[in-house]
């Protein structure tokens, strides 16, 4: 069973009907029928973040968490999501612009404090690979493979700089679902 979840802001999800899963769409833009509201903070890190928090004990076997356009930057979503059905894994990254930043963000984004935040929710790592985007499938497995606190921790470091943490966390999900310590 996969569930996929829709961080939205102003973005025509009209694509989600065509969908053959469970489609939850979570709204931080206008209203939108069927949606789930919620506050315009943190980007679509904090987004995921509350999905994984407010449905721990009832988390579908694999969530994939994309853009309200997921398009951008994963052309072939659809693709992707069939090619992961046919061999299911842990986790994948649902885009195809794979890259890598150290500690301070060099070379895509020079400044910005991977090491610091990584090490506030203890990822310590000297690299980080991501994909562009930050849009992924995980299995309920790799999820629970940490303590719900370590989420709630995450989320709590996007309360307290809401502008630079969902760009960290852009560069850390791999590290989150593939590395847990």
């Amino acid at each position: 069973m996969i569930d996929i979840v829709v961080a939205r802001y102003k973005e025509n999800v009209e694509w989600t009907r065509a969908a053959p899963y469970n489609v939850i769409i979570y709204n931080k833009g206008p209203y939108l029928e069927g949606s789930r509201p919620r506050p315009l903070i943190g980007r679509e890190p904090m987004t995921f973040l509350h999905h994984i928090i407010a449905n721990w004990y009832t988390l579908a076997d694999y969530t994939a968490f994309v853009q309200g356009n997921p398009f951008d930057h994963a052309p072939n979503l659809p693709g992707q999501l069939y090619e992961f059905e046919a061999n299911p894994t842990g986790f994948r990254h649902l885009g195809e612009i794979y890259l890598v930043c150290d500690r301070d963000g060099w070379p895509q984004h020079g400044g910005l404090a991977m090491g610091k935040y990584a090490d506030m929710i203890g990822i310590h790592s000297d690299t980080f690979p991501f994909v562009v985007g930050q849009q992924f499938i995980v299995s309920r497995e790799r999820i629970h493979a940490r303590p719900i606190e370590f989420y709630q921790k995450m989320a709590a470091t996007i309360e307290l700089e809401p502008y630079e943490v969902p760009w960290v966390y852009e560069r850390i999900w791999e590290l989150v679902f593939t590395d847990p310590k």
